[in-house]
């Protein structure tokens, strides 16, 4: 009786939760839906979701369109789904035209403020509406499942802590209605992660391994296919595998390498099927989009030289000064640094929780190393959008510090070496950090490598006369650099 009346309890909780986490996205969504086009980027995205209507509406699958440069920018999946949602509202974008038109100008930073307006007349205001639900939809969920792994890693009452602090995340309030991919991407994460737990799950009760290895494959594929740094995602599940057979030793070799043949050969086939752009070469296509991102990752750090981060050093820097003080709330206000704080002892619990919890937090954390580690190496432009993916890894330790601090302290007392200790770590991880990402900004790394900005200098202006090429101006500005010894 005693233990139904829990369990009923359990559910009613979770249930307000998910209401909770629910309301807070739909507010925000309905207080910035209607809002101006905030940046030409959403325009981008809604005129890719011609890709939707060339594969299912055209049913054109060998359309030279697929091996066109939108389509080596970007996988197809989320152009598929917001022209299946701009199509519910009666939008159709049938050809590239506008794709094309933003693709020729998007470079030319002299006419940025003519660009942008040029992008507000072209993009109905009902296509963003539509687009911006897609995203903030997509977060609502990821947040749901990614509240579901939390409880069935660590407790419900962390779970809870991590539904309050991801869900008034500033860069997750701000960027969930915009008209970009990483609300379908981030679902999709937290869904690859729920089945990798179920998969070492499986693993260890023997049963159905076969069967959440494929359908992990499926979401990977799925992942993979929306950006592609989704392929980080399939090569931590393989390591995942990998470290299972190392634990379990010798005897679980077999049923894990027929797991992970499985979660490959669907991983392969929903790949290849859904995108037509591989069906000719797709090794080839593969390295040419990754080749394009970097070109374009490159470009962009001449284009806006402010917002650049050339530097290892400088990108991890901002990638702290992103994670832990902009992303904090009550930093903002009263300068204390509250996610660094509860972050930290969120770390320090984790030997805790692998003792009590095995297989499942070492899955989590070979999630959170991994995506944290390749975003802060390849962050080479301070925008917010490209450190989402790792907000919710920092979310999830915040509220295990926050367990920790508010209500696991109440019944066990530390020791007073171990609150000197916790103390005088987080002062010496604070103070590095701080000096960390005040001290390397572009200021200083302009200090030794003052030719950095001639060269990102040199490409603007190549760039600019491309769009421009009598301008006067800025072909004698060129010489005079490329006269600089």
């Amino acid at each position: 009786m005693c233990h139904n009346l829990t369990v009923q309890k359990d559910r009613i909780l979770s249930f307000v939760c998910c209401f909770f986490i629910l309301t807070v996205f739909a507010i925000n969504f309905f207080y910035n839906a209607h809002r101006p086009l905030r940046d030409f980027d959403e325009s981008a995205w809604i005129y890719s979701a011609y890709y939707y209507d060339l594969a299912f509406v055209q049913k054109n699958w060998e359309s030279p369109d697929w091996q066109a440069l939108d389509a080596i920018d970007h996988p197809p999946l989320f152009k598929y789904a917001l022209g299946g949602v701009l199509a519910l509202v009666g939008i159709h974008f049938t050809t590239p035209d506008l794709k094309e038109w933003w693709h020729a100008n998007d470079e030319n930073i002299s006419h940025f403020v003519d660009f942008h307006w040029a992008n507000v007349e072209k993009t109905p205001l009902q296509s963003l509406v539509a687009g911006r639900f897609l995203n903030a939809l997509s977060f609502a969920l990821a947040t749901l499942l990614f509240f579901f792994i939390v409880k069935n890693i660590f407790s419900f009452r962390v779970a809870c802590f991590f539904a309050i602090l991801f869900s008034f995340s500033p860069h997750v309030l701000l960027t969930s209605v915009w008209v970009i991919s990483d609300g379908l991407f981030l679902f999709f994460l937290s869904l690859s992660l729920l089945l990798n737990l179920y998969q070492i799950s499986c693993l260890e009760k023997k049963k159905h391994e076969i069967l959440a290895s494929s359908l992990l494959g499926v979401v990977l594929a799925l992942l993979f296919l929306t950006k592609i740094n989704g392929l980080l995602a399939y090569c931590v599940s393989g390591l995942s595998l990998a470290v299972f057979c190392i634990r379990s030793g010798r005897a679980e070799i077999k049923m894990a390498l027929a797991s992970f043949f499985a979660m490959s050969f669907f991983f392969a086939l929903f790949t290849y099927g859904l995108n037509p752009s591989l069906w000719g070469d797709p090794f080839h296509f593969i390295l040419r989009m990754f080749g394009h991102r970097w070109e374009r990752v490159d470009l962009q750090m001449s284009l806006f030289r402010l917002d650049a981060l050339p530097n290892p050093l400088m990108g991890f820097a901002a990638f702290l000064r992103q994670m832990f003080w902009a992303n904090d709330r009550v930093y903002a206000f009263i300068k204390i640094p509250f996610i660094f704080i509860l972050f930290c002892v969120g770390c320090f619990t984790l030997p805790l929780w692998l003792k009590q919890k095995g297989n499942k937090v070492l899955v989590f954390l070979l999630h959170a190393f991994f995506w944290s580690a390749a975003t802060a190496y390849t962050y080479k432009l301070n925008w917010i959008r490209y450190v989402l993916v790792v907000i919710p890894f920092i979310s999830i330790l915040s509220a295990l510090g926050l367990e920790e601090l508010f209500c696991r302290c109440r019944h066990v007392a530390p020791s007073t070496r171990q609150k000197v200790s916790l103390l005088v770590c987080l002062l010496v991880l604070y103070s590095l950090m701080f000096v960390m990402q005040k001290r390397f900004i572009l200021s200083w790394y302009l200090q030794t490598n003052p030719q950095w900005y001639v060269h990102a200098e040199k490409k603007q202006l190549e760039t600019l006369l491309i769009y421009e090429p009598d301008n006067e101006t800025y072909k004698k500005r060129l010489n005079e650099l490329e006269q600089q010894p």
